[in-house]
This record gives C-alpha cells, sequence and structure tokens, in this order.
C-alpha cells in the first residue's frame, strides 16, 4: 500500500534549520492521522482552517492516483455539504467537462460515455465522484446546485508561462460570477503559491495575487508505489520509489501511514 500525505502548500521548509529527528518529532506532533478507507466526516478538522476561504485548491503530486482521488472524492463530499462549496473545477478542456456538468444539473445522457475521453480522469473514483454529485443536485434548488467547469485548453499548452496565467484568468472569472466558493482540481505544480516548485509564476501564484488569504492550498504527496504512464494510448505500468533524503522520504517516517498536517504552523 502506497504511503502518501495531506499537505498544506503554503510554506518551504528549509531541512538544514533542525535535525532530521527534530523534524520527524515535529511531524508527528502536528499530524493529523487520516483512515485509509475514509468518508466525508473525517475531513470535519478543516472546518476552522477553511474559514473565509474563497477558492480551495486541491493539488495531486500525479494525476490517475487511486489513493489521491478516493480522498478527494469524500474530501469534496465534505466540502459541499457541510462548507457550502458549489463551483468545482478541474486541469481540463472546458467544452468537454460543460458536458458531464449538464449531466450532473440535468441527468441526461449516459456519464460513463460523457468522460470516456477524459484520459487520466476517466477513473472509478472520479465516476463515483460525479454520480454523486448528481444525485446531490436533485435534492437542490438550482440556486445551490453544484456546477463543474474546465480552467483548460489545448490553446494554453505551448507556453507553461501563459497556461498558468491563462488558467487562474478563466478560474477567477468563473468564480466571481457565480459569487461561489469554488474547488479547483489540479497538479500540485499548477496550484503552489510560489515558485519554488514550478520555477515560474504557476496558477496557484496568480490566484494568490487575487484571492490573498482567501485562495488555500492542499497538496497530496506520496513515498512510494506504482502508476501508469499513457505510451502512444496504451498504459504501462513502473514502480517508484522518492529519494530517502527527499521530503517525500522524510514525510514517510512520520508514525501514521496516512495523515495531514498543516504547514501554516511555522516549523
Amino acid at each position: 500500500m502506497n504511503r502518501f500525505l495531506l499537505v498544506f502548500l503554503l510554506t518551504t521548509i528549509t531541512r538544514s534549520s533542525f535535525a532530521q529527528e527534530e523534524q520527524i518529532n515535529w511531524i508527528n506532533k502536528n499530524a493529523i492521522q487520516l483512515k485509509t478507507e475514509t468518508s466525508a466526516k473525517d475531513y470535519s478538522f478543516l472546518a476552522t482552517e477553511l474559514k473565509g476561504n474563497l477558492v480551495l485548491g486541491l493539488g495531486e503530486a500525479s494525476h490517475g492516483t487511486h489513493e489521491f482521488y478516493q480522498h478527494k472524492r469524500h474530501l469534496i463530499e465534505y466540502l459541499v455539504t457541510q462548507l457550502n462549496y458549489k463551483l468545482i473545477g478541474f486541469e481540463f478542456d472546458h467544452l468537454m467537462i460543460e458536458a458531464v456538468n449538464q449531466h450532473l444539473l440535468d441527468g441526461k445522457g449516459d456519464l460513463k460515455a460523457l468522460m470516456a475521453e477524459f484520459r487520466l480522469y476517466n477513473t472509478t473514483e472520479i465516476y463515483e465522484l460525479f454520480n454523486w454529485l448528481r444525485s446531490y443536485n436533485e435534492t437542490q434548488i438550482a440556486a445551490n446546485k453544484i456546477t463543474l467547469f474546465g480552467f483548460d485548453s489545448k490553446e494554453y499548452h505551448p507556453d507553461p508561462y501563459t497556461r498558468d496565467e491563462y488558467m487562474a484568468r478563466d478560474a477567477a472569472a468563473i468564480q466571481k460570477a457565480a459569487q461561489k466558493k469554488a474547488i479547483i482540481w489540479a497538479h500540485n505544480m499548477h496550484i503552489a503559491k510560489d515558485t519554488t516548485m514550478a520555477q515560474f509564476p504557476a496558477m496557484g501564484y496568480h490566484l494568490r495575487a487575487k484571492y490573498a488569504d482567501q485562495f488555500y492550498v492542499l497538496g497530496f504527496d506520496t513515498y512510494q508505489g506504482s502508476f501508469n504512464v499513457i505510451n502512444d494510448r496504451t498504459f504501462e505500468q513502473h514502480s517508484f520509489q522518492a529519494l530517502p533524503t527527499s521530503f517525500s522520504g522524510l514525510f514517510a517516517q512520520s508514525k501514521y501511514p496516512t495523515f495531514f498536517i498543516p504547514f501554516n504552523k511555522s516549523p
């Protein structure tokens, strides 16, 4: 089973500032253990963390990871039912997302067929999430229904600098027009608030400039496991393990196999 963690990407830790043993002790002291088989109620500790939030970035170290998607599915259920988030955006083409959005609003069409070209988003976990959202919408008046949107486009891909700027622009425009709290689902590199990860102003950098403290980021990371690579539309499976000297290697030494840790508590 993969060891992975749910972390805030708010600051950068300087590992040389204190000994590794002290680092691990700090992690164990501040970490909140998460169950492997989660449910929406397991994320109630986020109510205080997300007070005043308008845009929540949900990152992932890799697209398509089962454990990431499993937790994100139940996390979104909690955010929708308990914290009143009404917009969910994906790092995906807006036209393809809109077809699924209409299905969630009116129930028409075949969801599996609509998701056929979602590639790494065409997973059991996201299929189940969309089904849950459709059921949720059936119980709500029009103003309270969940809306899906895409904030990416193939036209943005040639230049990573402008791509992230345009994705931030589109997501912010949709949130502003709706005047509702939004969830942004994207790779960790895109939602990073500073330039230490992507080496250029990523989507999160631009959103932070616009929303300041009302933009909050949750990143997902893992230490070891297996993954699939798309090679000419064929999946190839590989195994991996992060370097023991990396942050992933450090976090893997926690007493918890799966946990959340807030980096806004300065280590």
